[in-house]
C-alpha cells in the first residue's frame, strides 16, 4: 500500500491537450491503480475554449491535470490541485513521483509543473 488518502486524478485529453493527455492517462494507469481508493478520469477540455487556446499559447505543448485529494466517498478535501503542461517523459515522471509520494501538496510539484490560472476582476 502506498501512502497517502484517497485522491481523483483528471487528465484533460481534449482540445491543445489531446495527444498528450492520453499519454499521460497511459501513464498514469499502474500509479493510480497502486493506491488505495484513487481514481483516473479523463476528460474533454478542462479550462474551456478560451482558457485552452491562453494555456497553449502561455505554455506550449503537454497535458493539463487536476488532481482532487478526496474522501473514501469521494468528497472533495481542500482545493484542486493543477499540474501542466505534462508534455514529456520527465514531467510525467516527477508527477508520479509526486502522487506516489502520498503528500498532495502544490508546493510539492517541481516549480514547472505547478500550474496558475491567470483570473481577471472586473
Amino acid at each position: 500500500m502506498r501512502p497517502g488518502g484517497p485522491f481523483t486524478v483528471v487528465v484533460c485529453d481534449g482540445g491543445f491537450c489531446g495527444e498528450h493527455g492520453r499519454s499521460v492517462v497511459e501513464g498514469l494507469r499502474d500509479c493510480v491503480r497502486g493506491h488505495p481508493h484513487a481514481m483516473l478520469v479523463s476528460a474533454g477540455c478542462l479550462l474551456g475554449r478560451a482558457g485552452c487556446h491562453a494555456f497553449a499559447a502561455g505554455r506550449g505543448n503537454g497535458a493539463l491535470v487536476m488532481v482532487q485529494p478526496c474522501t473514501i466517498e469521494r468528497r472533495p478535501v481542500g482545493p484542486a490541485l493543477w499540474a501542466g503542461p505534462v508534455a514529456d517523459d520527465a514531467d510525467l515522471a516527477d508527477l508520479l513521483r509526486w502522487l506516489d509520494g502520498g503528500d498532495l501538496r502544490a508546493a510539492l510539484l517541481p516549480a514547472r509543473l505547478r500550474f496558475r490560472a491567470a483570473v481577471a476582476a472586473n
